[in-house]
Parts: structure tokens; sequence; C-alpha cells
């Protein structure tokens, strides 16, 4: 039975810069899994019709993969009749692997009707909600944090490189005017609601909780603990994540501004922010430059993205280039990793003082070695993308045993 499998990218100037570079990781590690694969590129034609034609026509793919609605799109159709979704009655599975939450507006993968349909979360509560955001969805969950790229240096080289930057923050702020909760202008249609959202936003600035989690807080709080409640306040959860993922990145590096630690962020519109003047700005930088910076930096700072119950690959992708690493809290990285001594953790309530162990740490070089000597060997363990290759291959296998007897 099959072995050759597709993977589904793209190369598209105008997408994320790190997809393709994650499409290949991904690629790669089923390559060294065993697998022969197929890497389509989707924003190539010659390339996507021969996936197709091996997918419709020859029977030899065991499943396939994509991020987010990568390799959904394509459709059948006859003259006269309606157009129908090519894996809407095919037998092989498509793995969806979200790049963000379900609620985020832009992701479109869980909504394709797929006969045989596993869709990867980043968070391990996303499975409470799903059933929310996606309703009568025929699909199966698979908690899989993005995995980590993998340096070209070892670990000799990593640990003894020159690292000129001291502390990194590598992320975008989304924009380039005051943050303003949309509830909070003329053009909101429920403006009763207001007071609800804002006590929504109230927790999730005082706690490292993802706004499902939040939004369930305030709704019993006010009583209304009927799951109804809930599934009506899912259209309100991208406003609310849009808003306080940009706070919170707001906020944390102001804790390290707060401290007088000097930071150089590599990322959009952060001359937009109230303390710009404190701030080394690099602008936007390819993913390349990226993976440059992490391995020529001491510490990287990251934000979790709603996360709270899972990570950002770039907490993987920093260990693995040998830079230390200060996290917001998430209760998954806090049970992976021990705080203090593979990484560091911050939350809301206690961030400025917590921040105050970056000088400490950056003060006491053996000690910083040893917690990225220690990080990296957990990471290369159980977090490049080979290891996320070998849970979704395990997934497909545990459902879909016939693709593979």
């Amino acid at each position: 039975m099959p072995q050759k499998i597709i993977i589904y990218g793209t190369s598209a100037s105008d997408i994320h810069p790190a997809i393709w570079p994650n499409t290949q990781s991904l690629a790669l590690g089923f390559q060294q899994l065993g697998y022969d694969v197929l890497l389509c590129d989707i924003a190539n034609n010659n390339s996507f019709a021969y996936c197709l034609d091996h997918l419709l026509a020859k029977d030899d793919i065991a499943f396939s993969a994509g991020f987010n609605d990568y390799g959904l799109h394509a459709v059948i159709s006859e003259l006269g009749t309606e157009e129908l979704h090519i894996y809407q009655n095919l037998d092989t599975p498509h793995v969806s692997i979200l790049l963000d939450v379900p609620y985020n507006q832009c992701l479109n993968g869980p909504n394709y009707r797929v006969k045989n349909h596993i869709v990867t979360l980043l968070d391990r509560d996303a499975g409470k909600y799903l059933h929310y955001v996606l309703p009568q969805k025929p699909l199966h969950q698979l908690f899989l944090p993005l995995g980590g790229t993998e340096s070209p240096f070892s670990l000799e080289e990593l640990l003894t490189n020159e690292r000129p930057y001291t502390v990194i923050v590598s992320a975008s702020f989304w924009f380039d005017t005051e943050l303003t909760p949309i509830w909070r202008t003329d053009d909101f249609a429920f403006p009763i609601l207001a007071p609800l959202l804002d006590d929504i936003i109230d927790y999730m600035q005082a706690y490292p909780v993802n706004t499902p989690t939040a939004a369930r807080h305030v709704l019993q709080g006010r009583g209304l603990f009927d799951e109804e409640y809930m599934a009506q306040l899912t259209k309100f959860y991208w406003p609310i994540m849009s808003y306080m993922k940009m706070w919170r990145r707001q906020k944390a590096v102001d804790f390290l501004v707060q401290n007088d630690i000097q930071v150089d962020v590599f990322g959009a519109n952060w001359e937009h922010v109230d303390f710009a003047d404190k701030l080394r700005i690099h602008g936007n930088v390819s993913y390349a430059e990226t993976l440059d910076v992490f391995s020529k930096a001491k510490i990287v700072y990251q934000d979790n993205a709603e996360f709270n119950n899972g990570a950002h690959d770039r907490v993987f992708t920093a260990m693995l280039h040998g830079a230390a690493v200060m996290s917001e809290y998430s209760q998954y990285l806090a049970e992976e990793f021990t705080d203090g001594e593979e990484l560091l953790l911050f939350d809301w309530q206690h961030g400025a003082e917590q921040v105050r162990e970056i000088p400490a740490l950056l003060a006491d070089e053996p000690r910083r070695q040893q917690m990225v000597l220690q990080a990296y060997k957990k990471a290369t363990a159980r977090h490049r993308w080979v290891n996320r290759a070998q849970s979704i291959s395990e997934a497909v296998h545990l459902l879909y045993p016939e693709r593979f007897m």
C-alpha cells in the first residue's frame, strides 16, 4: 500500500515569510521518517497539477497535509453540475496544520468539507471550543504546536558563536494607529455588550489565558452558564483576539522598557508605539534573516500569541539556535520545560518584576550557557519538525490504518 504523501505549501512572496521554509522543513521531516514526499507548491500551476494527478488518478497517496487551507481549493466540475471540492468525497486523509487559533478570521482550512480530515491545534484548550467555531464539521483534532526550525550550526558552534544582540523580539505590530477595541467605536452594532467585552479584556490583561477561557469566566460570573451563550459569543472572538494580541505584545516589550533593558525589535510598525524611541527598531526582515538574528542573540523574548496552553514555534526555533528564551507563560511550556533552568516565563500580573531576571541572566554567562544547553537538548529531542511529522504520522496510522496495509 502507498507510502507516498503530498505536502502542500506556497512559495508566494506575499504570504508570511515563514510558511514556505516551514513547509520544506515538514517535508524533510517526513522524508526522514521514510516517506516518499511530493512537495507541492500551490503557487506553481505545474507543481499543483502534478500532485493532483497523483491524488486523483493513481491512488498511490497515503495522505496529504498542508498549512491552513493549502491544497483544499481545487474543485471538480462537469458542465451543468455543482462544483465539488476534491477532498469532499475523496478517501485520502488530509491534515490541515493550523498556523493560529481557529477563530483567527484569516484561517480557512477547517471550513472546507473534507471526508477524512484531521485539524491540528496550537493550544491544548482549543478542542474545548472548536465545536463553537466550526459547528457540524466532520473532523478529528490533534494538538500540535509548530516545530522549531533547526540551525545549520553544530551545538558547539552555537555555544561559542559571537552573539552581538543581547535581547531581541521578533514579532510585528499589526497596527499603525492607537489600539482601540472595535466595540468602543461608533461602528459597533451591539453597544449594550461593550461592558461584557471590556470585562473579558480586563481578565486577559491580568491572566495569561486565551479568549475562550476568559469569555467563559466572564459569562459564568454573570450567571450565563448555558452553552448557547458561549456559542453566540464566538462571533466576537476575532475582534477580542486582534486587540488583545497586540496589547499583550506591546505590554510585553514595555516591561523591558520600564526596566531599562535594551531590546532589538524585528518586525513591522514598532515605530508607532509610545516608547518607540527606547527601542532599536530593525523593521521587517526575511525568515532567513530572522534565523540569523536568533543565532546571534543571547536572549529571545517572546509573547505567546494566545497559545496559553500551547506554544509559539519561535520558542523552539530560538532554543535550536542557541539562544536563551523568556516567554509569556503557557501551561504547556511550564510542563515541558523547567522555569528558571531551561527557559524563563513571565505573566501579566508580575511581568514588570519577572523581566528583571534578564539582566541577572546576562550577567551570569555560565548560567545562560547551561540554560541554552538544556533547552537545546530538549527542543532537539521533542520539538523539531521531524517530531511533528512523527505525531501526524501516528494520528493518520491510528485513524486510517487501511491506507498503510
